[in-house]
This record gives structure tokens, C-alpha cells and sequence, in this order.
């Protein structure tokens, strides 16, 4: 046999075994990656309830500190919930205005931000530092 005989079977020996590694390693991932998905839902179905069970129930409004809720936020809105938390320290038409807000995020979930403070004039406002303290 020559040497380039030699070669080429070696060559065409080590490709087919790195050839085998690498399609039992891309089956093991695939199959690990399906595994996930399985358990991922599994997990959702159990323990996510459906959004039908908050349908005509009333929303949960929760006050929070400034440090429960975190700087800058005056309320957020939890949909799956049907829950709304808001700062503490609002009071009077600016505690209103804030509940309005939060309300809409509930009852429209596809709105976006910007639409829901359009659409509760929100856009620009700010509470009055006078009657609430953020």
C-alpha cells in the first residue's frame, strides 16, 4: 500500500468517527432541547390559570411603599392577576388618576403605554407635589 493510500484511509477513518460524535452529540441536543420544551409546558399548563377566571371579577387595587414599588413608579398593572399596585403616598385626584390608569392597563391589555396615557389624558401629567408625595 502506498502512502497515500495510507493517508486517505486514515483520513477517511477519523472523519467517520468524528462524523458519528457529531451526529449522536446533535441528537443527545435535540433531544435534550425537546425534553425542555416538554417540561417548559408542562410547567405552564400547570400553574398558569387561565385568564377566563378573572373575566367580571373585580380587580385587586394594593397600596405599596415608594420602596416596594421602586423609584419613579407611580402604579403597575398586573393583567394576569387582575391586579393593580399603587404608590401609597398619592391621595385625593392624583390617587384617582393613577387607579383610572392602572384600571385601563387592566380592561385593555393590548394597549400600549403610550395609548393608555392618551387615553386616560396621562400623557404629560404629573401628581401634584402639594397634596401627594413621590
Amino acid at each position: 500500500m502506498r502512502l497515500e493510500e495510507k493517508v486517505i484511509g486514515a483520513l477517511l477513518t477519523l472523519g467517520s468517527l468524528i462524523g458519528e460524535g457529531k451526529d449522536n452529540q446533535t441528537n443527545e441536543y435535540y433531544n435534550l432541547r425537546k425534553n425542555k420544551e416538554e417540561v417548559r409546558a408542562e410547567y405552564y399548563h400547570q400553574n398558569k390559570k387561565p385568564l377566563e377566571i378573572y373575566k367580571g371579577s373585580e380587580p385587586e387595587i394594593v397600596r405599596a411603599s415608594k420602596y416596594e414599588l421602586g423609584d419613579g413608579l407611580l402604579g403597575v398593572a398586573f393583567p394576569d392577576r387582575n391586579l393593580a399596585v399603587i404608590l401609597d403616598s398619592l391621595t385625593g385626584p392624583d390617587f384617582e388618576k393613577v387607579r383610572e390608569h392602572e384600571l385601563y392597563h387592566l380592561n385593555h391589555r393590548e394597549a400600549s403605554e403610550v395609548h393608555t396615557r392618551i387615553s386616560t389624558n396621562t400623557l404629560y401629567w404629573t401628581p401634584n407635589p402639594y397634596l401627594s408625595v413621590t
